[in-house]
């Protein structure tokens, strides 16, 4: 095991910060006592592989510790002229334009909720979050797990219903990607 205690230590969780998706970081800072140091060597090695592919120009080695899907998202993403060193937040819908939203998706809504709750009650005292969003982005039901520990981080990265989550709005992100892919990531 590897504790991260080092001047060094911090301005690499603090560029991590800025160049990995905050909501993973978060993860790994709340949990930094279980990361090893192969595991931080990936990390650093992520960020210096999407750092040089996003910014240098030329022909670039596949990375094989990337999923060619992800790789293919950040450059999108970089095309779509989202911030690569801060954080992209979801857009929110109007009040109205959300209500309208959740009207024409009233049928999935009433299937997808029974389930829903059913995970609900497993999760509760879990780190997660379920989300359930629309074709378009838009999150349509975000139900924290743990609120305990989860919660605060939520309310940080404005992940809540009438946010629009794609690859156009906030970069690359799993859901994002299932929806340009449709498959599961």
């Amino acid at each position: 095991m590897h504790l991260v205690g080092s001047l060094e230590g911090v301005i690499f969780l603090y560029s991590l910060n800025n160049i990995l998706s905050p909501m993973i970081f978060q993860t790994y800072r709340t949990s930094m006592q279980n990361v090893t140091t192969n595991e931080l060597e990936l990390l650093e090695k992520i960020r210096n592989y999407k750092i040089d592919l996003l910014t240098k120009p030329g022909p670039h080695p596949r990375g094989d510790f990337v999923r060619p899907e992800v790789v293919e998202s950040w450059q999108r993403s970089y095309n779509n002229q989202l911030k690569l060193f801060d954080y992209n937040y979801g857009p929110l819908l109007t009040e109205t334009e959300f209500s309208e939203v959740l009207r024409e998706k009233n049928i999935l809504l009433k299937a997808a909720d029974p389930y829903i709750h059913q995970m609900e009650c497993i999760l509760t005292n879990m780190e997660s979050i379920i989300l359930l969003s629309d074709e378009n982005g838009v999150m349509l039901r975000v139900i924290v797990g743990s609120k305990e520990k989860l919660a605060e981080q939520n309310k940080r990265f404005k992940l809540e219903p009438g946010s629009v989550w794609t690859e156009k709005t906030v970069g690359t992100c799993a859901h994002g990607l299932s929806l340009i892919l449709g498959i599961p990531m």
